[in-house]
Protein backbone atom coordinates (compact mmCIF):
# COMPACT_ATOMS: atom_id res chain seq x y z
CA UNK A 1 0.00 0.00 0.00
CA UNK A 2 1.30 3.18 -1.28
CA UNK A 3 0.94 5.81 1.93
CA UNK A 4 2.63 9.16 1.99
CA UNK A 5 3.18 11.70 5.32
CA UNK A 6 3.97 15.41 4.79
CA UNK A 7 7.35 17.09 5.93
CA UNK A 8 8.50 20.51 4.89
CA UNK A 9 11.30 19.28 3.37
CA UNK A 10 9.25 18.71 0.38
CA UNK A 11 8.75 21.61 -0.35
CA UNK A 12 11.79 23.06 -1.90
CA UNK A 13 12.53 20.26 -4.31
CA UNK A 14 9.28 20.42 -5.33
CA UNK A 15 9.12 24.19 -6.52
CA UNK A 16 12.49 23.35 -8.01
CA UNK A 17 10.44 20.64 -10.42
CA UNK A 18 7.96 22.90 -11.17
CA UNK A 19 10.53 25.70 -12.37
CA UNK A 20 12.80 22.78 -14.43
CA UNK A 21 9.38 22.12 -16.32
CA UNK A 22 7.86 24.99 -16.87
CA UNK A 23 11.69 26.25 -18.34
CA UNK A 24 11.44 23.10 -20.35
CA UNK A 25 8.12 23.49 -21.71
CA UNK A 26 8.57 27.16 -22.40
CA UNK A 27 12.24 27.17 -24.35
CA UNK A 28 11.09 24.04 -27.15
CA UNK A 29 7.21 25.43 -27.37
CA UNK A 30 9.29 28.98 -28.48
CA UNK A 31 12.45 27.60 -30.96
CA UNK A 32 12.59 23.60 -31.91
CA UNK A 33 16.89 23.27 -32.27
CA UNK A 34 19.53 20.53 -31.08
CA UNK A 35 20.23 23.11 -27.99
CA UNK A 36 16.69 23.74 -27.27
CA UNK A 37 15.86 20.06 -27.30
CA UNK A 38 18.57 19.05 -25.15
CA UNK A 39 17.84 22.12 -22.67
CA UNK A 40 14.52 21.09 -22.37
CA UNK A 41 15.52 17.14 -22.02
CA UNK A 42 18.10 18.07 -19.09
CA UNK A 43 15.47 20.27 -17.13
CA UNK A 44 12.85 17.52 -17.59
CA UNK A 45 15.26 15.26 -16.06
CA UNK A 46 16.10 17.22 -13.25
CA UNK A 47 12.39 18.20 -12.38
CA UNK A 48 11.61 14.49 -12.29
CA UNK A 49 14.34 14.00 -9.94
CA UNK A 50 13.41 16.72 -7.49
CA UNK A 51 9.40 15.20 -7.97
CA UNK A 52 10.82 11.75 -6.94
CA UNK A 53 12.60 13.37 -3.78
CA UNK A 54 9.82 15.27 -2.92
CA UNK A 55 7.79 11.54 -2.90
CA UNK A 56 10.42 9.83 -1.23
CA UNK A 57 10.93 12.22 1.59
CA UNK A 58 6.98 12.14 2.42
CA UNK A 59 6.65 8.38 2.26
CA UNK A 60 5.61 7.04 5.13
CA UNK A 61 7.11 3.39 4.81
CA UNK A 62 9.96 1.99 2.94
CA UNK A 63 8.68 -0.10 -0.04
CA UNK A 64 6.69 3.32 -1.31
CA UNK A 65 10.19 5.12 -0.66
CA UNK A 66 11.90 2.23 -2.57
CA UNK A 67 9.68 2.57 -5.46
CA UNK A 68 10.26 6.10 -6.01
CA UNK A 69 13.90 5.84 -5.22
CA UNK A 70 14.30 3.59 -8.33
CA UNK A 71 11.87 5.97 -10.27
CA UNK A 72 13.98 8.43 -9.44
CA UNK A 73 16.64 7.24 -11.38
CA UNK A 74 14.49 7.72 -14.86
CA UNK A 75 15.39 11.08 -14.46
CA UNK A 76 18.90 10.67 -12.65
CA UNK A 77 21.06 9.02 -14.88
CA UNK A 78 20.17 11.35 -17.67
CA UNK A 79 20.57 14.47 -15.57
CA UNK A 80 24.84 14.70 -16.64
CA UNK A 81 24.24 12.69 -19.89
CA UNK A 82 22.04 15.90 -21.07
CA UNK A 83 24.20 18.47 -19.24
CA UNK A 84 27.61 17.11 -20.71
CA UNK A 85 25.57 17.03 -24.31
CA UNK A 86 24.12 20.63 -23.91
CA UNK A 87 27.63 21.87 -22.70
CA UNK A 88 28.85 20.71 -25.62
CA UNK A 89 26.33 21.86 -28.32
CA UNK A 90 26.79 25.47 -26.45
CA UNK A 91 30.49 25.41 -26.47
CA UNK A 92 30.94 23.59 -30.32
CA UNK A 93 32.65 20.39 -29.29
CA UNK A 94 29.89 18.24 -29.96
CA UNK A 95 30.50 14.10 -29.39
CA UNK A 96 30.66 11.99 -32.47
CA UNK A 97 28.14 10.22 -33.06
CA UNK A 98 29.30 6.99 -31.53
CA UNK A 99 29.96 9.14 -28.60
CA UNK A 100 26.68 10.36 -28.40
CA UNK A 101 25.43 6.46 -28.54
CA UNK A 102 27.52 5.60 -25.65
CA UNK A 103 26.34 8.18 -23.35
CA UNK A 104 22.77 7.54 -23.67
CA UNK A 105 22.97 4.09 -24.27
CA UNK A 106 25.07 4.05 -20.44
CA UNK A 107 22.28 6.01 -19.37
CA UNK A 108 19.91 3.08 -20.01
CA UNK A 109 22.55 0.71 -18.69
CA UNK A 110 22.49 2.37 -15.29
CA UNK A 111 18.61 2.34 -15.79
CA UNK A 112 18.57 -1.70 -16.32
CA UNK A 113 20.91 -1.85 -13.22
CA UNK A 114 18.16 0.32 -11.16
CA UNK A 115 15.56 -2.48 -11.87
CA UNK A 116 17.90 -5.02 -12.30
CA UNK A 117 17.78 -6.12 -8.98
CA UNK A 118 19.37 -4.87 -5.34
CA UNK A 119 22.99 -4.40 -6.57
CA UNK A 120 22.65 -0.86 -7.74
CA UNK A 121 20.20 0.39 -5.04
CA UNK A 122 19.68 -1.69 -2.27
CA UNK A 123 17.28 -0.37 -0.33
CA UNK A 124 16.13 2.83 1.39
CA UNK A 125 17.69 4.42 4.09
CA UNK A 126 15.86 5.57 7.17
CA UNK A 127 16.51 8.57 9.10
CA UNK A 128 14.87 10.99 11.96
CA UNK A 129 13.73 13.37 8.90
CA UNK A 130 12.79 10.78 6.46
CA UNK A 131 13.66 8.00 3.75
CA UNK A 132 16.45 8.17 1.35
CA UNK A 133 17.97 6.49 -1.47
CA UNK A 134 20.41 3.42 -0.30
CA UNK A 135 23.46 2.81 -3.10
CA UNK A 136 24.57 -0.75 -3.38
CA UNK A 137 27.79 -2.15 -4.23
CA UNK A 138 27.24 -1.13 -7.71
CA UNK A 139 25.84 2.33 -7.30
CA UNK A 140 29.75 4.00 -7.05
CA UNK A 141 30.37 3.42 -10.76
CA UNK A 142 27.60 5.92 -11.33
CA UNK A 143 28.86 8.33 -9.11
CA UNK A 144 32.64 8.41 -11.67
CA UNK A 145 30.07 8.56 -14.58
CA UNK A 146 27.95 11.36 -12.95
CA UNK A 147 31.37 13.64 -11.98
CA UNK A 148 33.42 12.68 -15.03
CA UNK A 149 30.42 14.09 -17.27
CA UNK A 150 29.59 17.16 -15.30
CA UNK A 151 33.63 18.20 -14.81
CA UNK A 152 34.57 17.16 -18.22
CA UNK A 153 31.30 19.18 -19.84
CA UNK A 154 31.46 21.91 -17.90
CA UNK A 155 35.37 22.44 -17.84
CA UNK A 156 35.41 22.33 -21.67
CA UNK A 157 32.32 24.67 -21.94
CA UNK A 158 34.63 27.01 -19.49
CA UNK A 159 37.73 26.28 -22.22
CA UNK A 160 36.05 26.49 -25.27
CA UNK A 161 34.01 29.89 -24.59
CA UNK A 162 36.95 31.64 -25.57
CA UNK A 163 37.29 30.95 -28.18
CA UNK A 164 33.49 31.74 -29.32
CA UNK A 165 33.56 34.54 -32.35
CA UNK A 166 31.02 36.42 -30.31
CA UNK A 167 31.10 38.50 -26.83
CA UNK A 168 27.75 37.80 -26.04
CA UNK A 169 28.22 34.13 -26.64
CA UNK A 170 31.15 34.15 -24.36
CA UNK A 171 29.67 35.73 -21.60
CA UNK A 172 26.07 33.43 -21.95
CA UNK A 173 28.75 30.25 -21.81
CA UNK A 174 30.29 31.52 -18.71
CA UNK A 175 27.22 31.81 -17.19
CA UNK A 176 25.91 28.74 -17.94
CA UNK A 177 29.01 27.26 -16.54
CA UNK A 178 28.70 28.57 -13.05
CA UNK A 179 25.18 27.66 -13.30
CA UNK A 180 26.11 24.42 -13.64
CA UNK A 181 28.89 24.77 -10.65
CA UNK A 182 26.29 25.75 -8.30
CA UNK A 183 23.79 23.05 -9.00
CA UNK A 184 26.73 20.47 -8.54
CA UNK A 185 26.92 21.43 -4.98
CA UNK A 186 23.18 19.06 -5.05
CA UNK A 187 25.56 15.91 -4.91
CA UNK A 188 25.80 16.51 -1.68
CA UNK A 189 22.53 14.34 -1.14
CA UNK A 190 25.01 11.47 -2.26
CA UNK A 191 26.15 11.40 1.27
CA UNK A 192 22.99 10.21 3.06
CA UNK A 193 22.82 7.58 -0.37
CA UNK A 194 25.62 6.12 1.82
CA UNK A 195 24.59 6.20 5.70
CA UNK A 196 25.54 9.68 6.29
CA UNK A 197 22.98 11.40 8.39
CA UNK A 198 22.80 14.72 6.17
CA UNK A 199 19.32 16.51 5.50
CA UNK A 200 18.65 16.02 1.91
CA UNK A 201 19.58 20.49 1.08
CA UNK A 202 20.85 19.58 -2.21
CA UNK A 203 17.47 21.05 -3.52
CA UNK A 204 18.67 24.42 -2.49
CA UNK A 205 21.53 24.84 -5.47
CA UNK A 206 20.23 22.80 -7.81
CA UNK A 207 17.09 25.92 -7.14
CA UNK A 208 19.16 28.29 -7.70
CA UNK A 209 21.10 26.82 -10.93
CA UNK A 210 17.17 26.43 -12.16
CA UNK A 211 17.04 30.06 -11.30
CA UNK A 212 19.70 31.34 -12.82
CA UNK A 213 19.48 29.47 -16.29
CA UNK A 214 16.09 30.50 -16.42
CA UNK A 215 16.80 34.11 -16.01
CA UNK A 216 19.30 33.77 -18.74
CA UNK A 217 16.31 32.41 -21.19
CA UNK A 218 14.32 34.83 -20.21
CA UNK A 219 16.17 38.05 -20.22
CA UNK A 220 19.71 37.39 -22.04
CA UNK A 221 18.90 35.45 -24.69
CA UNK A 222 20.58 32.20 -23.92
CA UNK A 223 18.20 29.88 -26.10
CA UNK A 224 17.82 32.42 -29.02
CA UNK A 225 13.73 32.66 -27.73
CA UNK A 226 12.47 36.29 -26.88
CA UNK A 227 12.99 37.75 -24.41
CA UNK A 228 11.84 40.08 -21.86
CA UNK A 229 13.50 43.73 -21.51
CA UNK A 230 13.21 44.41 -17.67
CA UNK A 231 13.20 48.02 -18.21
CA UNK A 232 10.24 47.32 -20.73
CA UNK A 233 7.65 48.35 -18.10
CA UNK A 234 8.71 51.83 -17.16
CA UNK A 235 9.10 52.91 -20.97
CA UNK A 236 5.40 51.31 -21.09
CA UNK A 237 4.62 53.84 -18.42
CA UNK A 238 6.20 56.86 -20.33
CA UNK A 239 4.44 55.33 -23.36
CA UNK A 240 1.30 56.03 -22.05
CA UNK A 241 1.83 58.90 -19.75
CA UNK A 242 2.59 60.80 -23.09
CA UNK A 243 -0.84 60.31 -24.56
CA UNK A 244 -2.38 61.94 -20.95
CA UNK A 245 -2.58 65.24 -22.75
CA UNK A 246 -4.62 63.74 -26.25
CA UNK A 247 -7.26 62.41 -23.48
CA UNK A 248 -8.75 65.97 -22.61
CA UNK A 249 -9.46 67.02 -25.51
CA UNK A 250 -10.90 63.99 -27.04
CA UNK A 251 -12.73 63.64 -23.77
CA UNK A 252 -14.69 67.25 -25.34
CA UNK A 253 -15.05 66.44 -28.38
CA UNK A 254 -17.12 63.21 -27.23
CA UNK A 255 -19.25 65.82 -25.10
CA UNK A 256 -19.63 68.23 -28.25
CA UNK A 257 -17.13 70.62 -27.47
CA UNK A 258 -16.23 73.24 -30.30
CA UNK A 259 -12.57 73.30 -31.28
CA UNK A 260 -10.35 74.84 -34.29
CA UNK A 261 -8.92 73.68 -37.22
CA UNK A 262 -5.52 72.86 -35.35
CA UNK A 263 -7.82 70.92 -32.37
CA UNK A 264 -9.10 68.88 -35.27
CA UNK A 265 -6.28 68.28 -36.42
CA UNK A 266 -4.57 67.15 -33.38
CA UNK A 267 -7.81 65.30 -32.30
CA UNK A 268 -7.16 63.26 -35.87
CA UNK A 269 -3.98 62.67 -35.58
CA UNK A 270 -4.70 60.98 -32.40
CA UNK A 271 -7.68 59.10 -33.08
CA UNK A 272 -5.94 57.56 -36.42
CA UNK A 273 -2.39 57.43 -34.89
CA UNK A 274 -3.71 54.15 -32.98
CA UNK A 275 -1.59 51.84 -35.40
CA UNK A 276 1.77 53.52 -34.88
CA UNK A 277 1.27 53.78 -30.73
CA UNK A 278 0.47 50.02 -31.58
CA UNK A 279 3.65 49.57 -33.54
CA UNK A 280 5.39 52.01 -31.02
CA UNK A 281 4.46 49.34 -28.27
CA UNK A 282 5.68 46.19 -29.81
CA UNK A 283 9.27 48.10 -30.35
CA UNK A 284 9.23 48.43 -26.79
CA UNK A 285 8.32 44.94 -26.11
CA UNK A 286 10.60 43.74 -28.24
CA UNK A 287 8.25 41.08 -30.29
CA UNK A 288 5.70 41.44 -32.92
CA UNK A 289 2.25 41.43 -31.43
CA UNK A 290 -0.56 38.38 -32.67
CA UNK A 291 -3.65 40.52 -34.78
CA UNK A 292 -5.80 39.01 -31.90
CA UNK A 293 -3.53 41.19 -29.63
CA UNK A 294 -3.43 44.32 -31.59
CA UNK A 295 -7.31 44.65 -31.75
CA UNK A 296 -7.40 44.36 -27.91
CA UNK A 297 -4.09 47.02 -27.23
CA UNK A 298 -6.19 49.35 -29.87
CA UNK A 299 -9.84 48.91 -28.15
CA UNK A 300 -7.62 49.74 -24.87
CA UNK A 301 -6.42 52.97 -26.63
CA UNK A 302 -9.82 53.92 -27.97
CA UNK A 303 -11.27 53.31 -24.49
CA UNK A 304 -8.03 55.27 -22.96
CA UNK A 305 -8.17 58.40 -25.76
CA UNK A 306 -11.94 58.60 -25.97
CA UNK A 307 -14.23 57.43 -28.94
CA UNK A 308 -15.16 60.00 -31.26
CA UNK A 309 -11.90 60.41 -34.03
CA UNK A 310 -11.54 56.64 -33.72
CA UNK A 311 -13.78 55.36 -36.31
Amino acid sequence: MIDYDFTPLALLPLASAVLSFWVAAFVVSKKRTRATALFGFFQVALGLWQTTNALILCSADASTAFFWSRAAYVGVVFIPIGIYHYCAVLGRFPPAWWGVGLLYGSGVGFLALTYGGRAFLSGVNRYPWGHWFQAGPLHPLFVVFLFGLLIAGTGQLLARSRFLEDENAKRLARRVFWAFVIGGLGSIDLFADYGFNIRPWGALPVSIAVLLLTHLVLFEGLMGVPTIDPGAHHRLLDFFSSLAPFQEQTADIANGTQLTEGQKVLDVACGTGATGAIDKLQQILGVALPPATRKVVGDQLRAFLGDAKFE
